[in-house]
């Protein structure tokens, strides 16, 4: 199957496996895999924390704008956005209501992204404060509960999922049924 023309914008928390699914897609549909966060350091030649550090949010978030702009353009590829990518400027717009993308939001259970993140937190500038896995727990429910509006615009939910292969599995019966 390819993906006439459309592309898969995956979305969804920090730690849901965006990067690692939106590589197994490209490869299995023979199609370009795009992250996001990855395509910014190397159009500016900087880390998003550096980014952020040297220049702060509201100029992330405008360039972050500027690359799903290039990105959601291309055909036949596969995007992975940052978490809060879908909560900004226009970016909602640009994502949910564009006719040739299909967005997938991935929602692991919560204490699954938790302990995800709890392992890689040092690498991550907005967790890497927290001392315990509990005090992670509280700031994720809060700041989640601000992005689901966001989140629950996508195309597909895949909740619950016990490996990458059944969301995969997922995915691909979506997709079969949305590409006829």
């Amino acid at each position: 199957m390819n993906l006439s023309n459309q592309n898969i914008v995956l979305i969804g928390y920090m730690g849901s496996g965006k990067s690692s699914i939106g590589k197994l897609l490209a490869q299995k549909y023979d199609t370009t895999f795009i992250d996001l966060d990855d395509y910014i350091i190397k159009k500016y030649n900087m880390s998003v924390s550096l980014i952020f550090e040297k220049h702060g949010e509201p100029y992330f978030r405008k360039i972050e704008t500027d690359a799903l702009s290039e990105v959601i353009s291309m055909p036949n590829t596969i995007i992975s956005l940052g978490g809060g990518t879908p909560c900004f400027d226009q970016n909602a717009k640009l994502i949910f209501n564009n006719s040739r993308s299909i967005t997938v939001f991935l929602n692991p259970e919560i204490n699954t992204l938790a302990q995800r993140l709890w392992t890689r937190k040092e690498k991550r500038p907005i967790i890497s404060k927290f001392n315990s896995i509990n005090d992670l727990l509280v700031f994720m429910q809060d700041h989640l509960g601000g992005r689901m509006s966001f989140y629950n615009q996508a195309d597909c939910t895949i909740s619950h999922a016990e490996s990458k292969e059944e969301e995969l599995i997922q995915i691909e019966t979506y997709l079969n049924f949305r590409l006829r």
